[in-house]
């Protein structure tokens, strides 16, 4: 009787990174076109966190939307994969500290991650742009042995 072959990391390597790639992509540009169909809110929310001046708000409220959607999707783009990793992390990291800087300072924020008007609640927001940023890394294509 022939054995079944072992299921090992490295044969559910590229299943984990196409899940990977799939649910980020997924998670950038639904949440960047849910912000631009609430324009308002998604200023409402860049304002909220106090952390950009005033003539700086409607330009970040623009911009990250379209910077969400180009940047999920060119996961997709093989030339594009590796600029869209390092830049989908530094949105990342960018969130997490105006996050921690908004929990820091005992603001009452609404997220606008989703464009939405939630309440934020700040260990899921950190846990959830970690979690986020582990999705990411999964995606690098690592050397192959």
């Amino acid at each position: 009787m022939k054995r079944a072959p072992a299921i090992t990391w490295k044969s559910l390597r590229p299943c984990v990174r196409l899940l990977a790639r799939l649910t980020l992509t997924c998670v950038f540009v639904i949440a960047g076109v849910l912000k631009l169909a609430g324009m308002e809110q998604t200023q409402a929310a860049v304002e909220g966190y106090r952390l950009l001046p005033g003539w700086a708000v409607w330009p970040a409220a623009l911009f990250l939307p379209w910077a969400e959607i180009v940047s999920g999707a060119a996961l997709w783009v093989p030339w594009l994969r590796e600029a869209s990793r390092f830049f989908l992390a530094t949105l990342l990291w960018l969130f997490l500290v105006a996050i921690l800087a908004a929990w820091a300072r005992g603001l009452d924020i609404r997220c606008g991650c989703f464009g939405g008007e939630g309440e934020a609640g700040y260990p899921w927001l950190v846990a959830r742009d970690f979690g986020l940023l582990g999705l990411l890394s999964l995606t690098k294509r690592g050397v192959e042995k």
